[in-house]
Formats: C-alpha cells, sequence, structure tokens
C-alpha cells in the first residue's frame, strides 16, 4: 500500500494515518464496508468503531482499530427463517432509554436491534448476538428487499428510526414497550402512500396486528423510480432525506411524510447523502462524479463539488469545522489526535486541546468576512478510490445567484437527466428518447413507470400525477440540474488516493476521520492539532474562496 497517501495537507494541518485495518477480503460491488462513529461512556474504551465485514459486525477500539476487535458479532443467521444473511448498514444512537441503542440492516430486509454494552460484555469467544430483536421478519412491515441506509431519529430518545431499503420502501420505526420489564408490545399503523405532492403523503388505517413495531411508510420513489440507495434523517429529527436511483434528492417531512423539498442530479443516479450539522443542508453524490450541496431553506443547490474521477459513494460533514452564523464552535471540538501510551495523558492533552480550539476559534472565526457567512466541511470518497475535502463559504450572495441560476432553469428547458415535460413530448412518445443526453437515471429507462407507480399506490385515477418527476419540477418541489456554465463550483481542498479499492465509507469523530473501501481496508486519519496559527491559517484559506465559489467559477 504504499502508493498509498498516508497524509493530507490540509489548510488546518495535516490529517495523518494512525492506525488501519488492512484488507482482507476481495473486492465486491455489492458488499460494502459500512463504518459508525460510537461514543458510550458505560462502554470501556468509550471510543468505538463499529464496522461491517462480509457477514460480521466489528466493534473496535476507535483509538487504535489496527488492534484485535473488542468483539466480532455474526449475524448470518440473524435474520431468522434460515437464510443467510449479511449486515448491509448500521446506525448507533446515544439518547437510547432501553438497552436497544445499535440498529442493523440486512441483506434480506430485515432490522436487528442490538445492545452494545451486551455485546461488549459478552466473551469475545462468543460470536452470538447479545440481547437482539429482529424487526421486518419477511417484509412484514412493508418490504423484504435489502435495507441500505439506517437513521436514528434524534430527540427521539432512540425511540425511533428511519430504514430505507433497495426497492424504494423508507420505513418510520416507533418503538415502544408495555409496563416495565415484561418485553415488547407493539401496534401497527396500516399506510397507503399518496402522491408527493400532496400536504400529507400518508393515509392511516386501523390494524388488528398486535405484535410488530408501529411503522409508518414514506415510501417515495419505488417502482420505475429506481429505489434508493441512501437516506438520512436531519439534526432536528424533522426532515429525512432520500438518495434515490432515478438522480433525485428527496426530503420528506417527519413524521407525515409530505415531499417538502429536493434536487435533481446533473445525470445517473445518487449514492448517497447527509445534513449538515444545522440541519440547513443536505450535501448528495453519485453517479455524475459531482457532490451537490441543496439547501431545503432555499430551495436550489448552492455548490456543486467536483473533482472525483467516478462515482461519489460517501459523503459526511464535520460538525467540528463547521461554523454556523453568529456561533461559535462548542468547547467540545476536536480533540487531541495524537496516540497516547496512557491514558490519563491523553485525557489531559484533549482537555488542553478543548480550551485551545474554543479560544482559537473566535480569533478564526472573526477573521472571516461578513457575519451571515456560514462554512461547511465536507469529506467525500468514491470509486476512484480517494477521499477530499471541502470546504463552503454560503454568504448571502452565493445563495441570492444560486436562486436566480434556479429560477432561470425552467423546466420547460430540457436539461441533461432530466425527462421532457408534460407537454414537450418528444415524437415517438414515452419521454425515454435519449436525445443526446448523457444521463444514466433508471426514470429514462423506464419510461413513464415512475408515475404510473405514483398513481396506482395512491389509487388515483386518470390525469397527471402531482407526484410525478416533471410535475415536482414544475411546482418548484424539485430543484432543477443547472448547466454547467450556472454551476457554484468547488474544488476540494486537498484530495489524493487513499484506498487500495474503491472507497465507500467516510464518518468523523472528535478526534479523527475514518475511511473504508470495498476491500475491506479501514484507516483511521488522526486531526491536526488545533492551534491559533493553524485556524487563522485556515480563516485565510476560507476568505480566498469566498472569491472563487461562485456561478460559472472555475
Amino acid at each position: 500500500m504504499s502508493h498509498l497517501k498516508s497524509s493530507l495537507r490540509a489548510p488546518e494541518g495535516k490529517w495523518a494515518v494512525s492506525s488501519e485495518r488492512p484488507a482482507s477480503t476481495n473486492f465486491s460491488a455489492d458488499i460494502a464496508v459500512h463504518l459508525t462513529c460510537a461514543r458510550d461512556e458505560g462502554c470501556s474504551p468509550p471510543q468505538l468503531l463499529l464496522c461491517t465485514i462480509q457477514h460480521f459486525l466489528y466493534i473496535t477500539d476507535a483509538r487504535a482499530i489496527n488492534r484485535e476487535p473488542l468483539r466480532v458479532v455474526d449475524l448470518r443467521q440473524a435474520g431468522g427463517g434460515g437464510v443467510v444473511a449479511y449486515p448491509t448498514c448500521h446506525a448507533h444512537t446515544a439518547e437510547s432509554s432501553d438497552e436497544f441503542d445499535v440498529a442493523v440492516g440486512l441483506s434480506t430486509g430485515e432490522v436487528v436491534l442490538l445492545s452494545l454494552r451486551a455485546q461488549l460484555k459478552a466473551p469475545a469467544s462468543n460470536t452470538r448476538p447479545i440481547s437482539s430483536m429482529c424487526l421486518n421478519l419477511d417484509g412484514c412491515s412493508g418490504s423484504a428487499a435489502r435495507c441500505v441506509s439506517l437513521d436514528w431519529v434524534p430527540g427521539s430518545a432512540g425511540t425511533a428510526f428511519v430504514a430505507a431499503h433497495r426497492d424504494g420502501t423508507v420505513l418510520l420505526y416507533h418503538k415502544a414497550s408495555k409496563g416495565a420489564g415484561t418485553g415488547w408490545y407493539h401496534r401497527v399503523d396500516s399506510v397507503v402512500v399518496g402522491s408527493s405532492s400532496d400536504t400529507k403523503l400518508l393515509a392511516r388505517s386501523s390494524s388488528s396486528h398486535a405484535l410488530r413495531p408501529p411503522v409508518t411508510q414514506l415510501q417515495g420513489p419505488g417502482g420505475g423510480g429506481g429505489g434508493v440507495s441512501a437516506a438520512a434523517v436531519s439534526p432536528d429529527g424533522l426532515h429525512v432525506a432520500a438518495a434515490c436511483k432515478d438522480g433525485v434528492l428527496r426530503v420528506y417531512a417527519l413524521p407525515g411524510g409530505g415531499l417538502v423539498g429536493g434536487c435533481k442530479s446533473y445525470y445517473g443516479g445518487l449514492l448517497c447523502c447527509a445534513w449538515s450539522p444545522d440541519g440547513r443542508y443536505v450535501a448528495a453524490g453519485g453517479e455524475d462524479d459531482l457532490l451537490a450541496v441543496y439547501s431545503l431553506q432555499e430551495r436550489c443547490v448552492v455548490a456543486y463539488c467536483q473533482g472525483h474521477s467516478s462515482w461519489v459513494s460517501g459523503v459526511a460533514f464535520d460538525p467540528w469545522m463547521c461554523h454556523s452564523e453568529g456561533t461559535e464552535q462548542e468547547a467540545d471540538g476536536p480533540e487531541a489526535p495524537q496516540e497516547q501510551q496512557h491514558h490519563q495523558q491523553e485525557e489531559q492533552q484533549q482537555q488542553q486541546q478543548r480550551q485551545q480550539a474554543a479560544a482559537a476559534d473566535s480569533g478564526a472565526s472573526g477573521a472571516l468576512q461578513g457575519t451571515a457567512d456560514r462554512v461547511y466541511r465536507l469529506a467525500s470518497v468514491g470509486q476512484d478510490c480517494q477521499l477530499a475535502l471541502w470546504d463552503i463559504v454560503v454568504s448571502e450572495d452565493l445563495v441570492a445567484a444560486a436562486q436566480q441560476a434556479s429560477a432561470n432553469n425552467s423546466p420547460e428547458r430540457e436539461r441533461p437527466g432530466l425527462p421532457p415535460s408534460p407537454g414537450k413530448r418528444r415524437l415517438g412518445g414515452g419521454g425515454g428518447g435519449n436525445g443526446g443526453s448523457r444521463s444514466s437515471s433508471p426514470l429514462k429507462r423506464h419510461g413513464s413507470g415512475f408515475a404510473s407507480s405514483f398513481r396506482s399506490r395512491a389509487g388515483g385515477g386518470s390525469g397527471a400525477d402531482p407526484g410525478a418527476l416533471p410535475a415536482a419540477l414544475q411546482a418548484g418541489i424539485i430543484a432543477p440540474p443547472l448547466p454547467r456554465a450556472d454551476w457554484p463550483l468547488v474544488t476540494p481542498v486537498v484530495q489524493a488516493r487513499v484506498q487500495p479499492e474503491p472507497a465507500c465509507s467516510v464518518v468523523f469523530s472528535a478526534a479523527a476521520m475514518f475511511t473504508a473501501c470495498h476491500g475491506s481496508c479501514v484507516r483511521r486519519w488522526a486531526r491536526p492539532l488545533l492551534t491559533q496559527a493553524s485556524l487563522m491559517q485556515r480563516a485565510d484559506s476560507l476568505q480566498s474562496l469566498q472569491s472563487a465559489e461562485k456561478p460559472g467559477g472555475r
């Protein structure tokens, strides 16, 4: 792996690989390594990294992932029914009011709830799941398709999470207990999906099933839309974003399910999405090799991040390097990244680092021009095996220019990746002619199947379906893709090949960044030591970006 970069020079300092788990499996496009950072003061050590490799869930010490895992959980038979399954995604919550704080999605569609503390208390030789619960057995909750994404709803005390499935089904699970210590009692509301432009997407009806989890079906694209690749819940718990294979980022309201916003990719399907820490923006990447940063409030794309040479398969915001207007970085900011031989020395350095970061950030934030500017740090990984770090400065001028460009790009004007609007069908019908378009969106290949699938689920009759993509574009719910000349373009502050196989996952913790690839190589990147000088250097870099990040800028 000598050809791989082991350090990255960013404006705030050097990110360096402090430990790594070498590749141990062959490349598999269908089986990706998923990463989740977990912190539980009741565990030892409290900083943990969860990763799925083949049929197993690995629980490791986040400070040294090269060591033997603390626990390996075999999930091949976790789904029940005698079908061999493998984990596809997982999520952890620190807010859980009961023992179940880890949700794991399986290739067979089930969702397994686990207790992180219970797994760590079990002997290392025991690989069976301890204190587990299996939901959606045989698709009883709404879909038997592969679970592709899980996310807990913030503020729900660990009682609600969202599960997205490959066929386009998005389910909102509600946990509820009956009595104290008497097990689980569940009630289910069966739902019928309505039109995506309705104020309420869901129509509820009573059900006599009493031993299933309460489930709300937010199913949006489905059918001819090509399904969902990933989903993420906003930090305030009021919205869920779905990266869809038809190239549309859809944002739904929770818990009602109404479609409230979204954007269309330049071309091709979307593979990943993530919310900014303040919930203002959603970053989505996919088959157009781009990252689009969508503003839900302004209903437009405020930045296109261009730099990858292949599909973007993973994206994450760095909460410790993002600054909203009028706010300073929290006192629990980046901790000292160096590995220490003694835990006591490490804790002392981390405490000193938090104090230095808080003091330095107040000076660096004041160096930025304009108090209304917001700064965001993103990381993305792609099928080109590369990692890219991006700094985005969102100013009032940038937002105004992006809104104007979106307004000028009328749906009546055909763009790459967009189906013809209902009033402008090409000769030959179907709306699926390529016309020289570069789009690889399933929507074009399936013709009008997307609209008809919405009509059949909504129970609608004849007439245009307001939930179809052309209608959503015309109504302004979905922002259209912009022509290249109007792109608010952003280039990476640092980019390098960091994985031996196509990369698939990137996450941040207070002390480090973690990346993973399809060959099961996982690398830990220690944060730079933040000082007054390093943060002022980043502020200077951000000032230079303010003039460069303009529509049509190169």
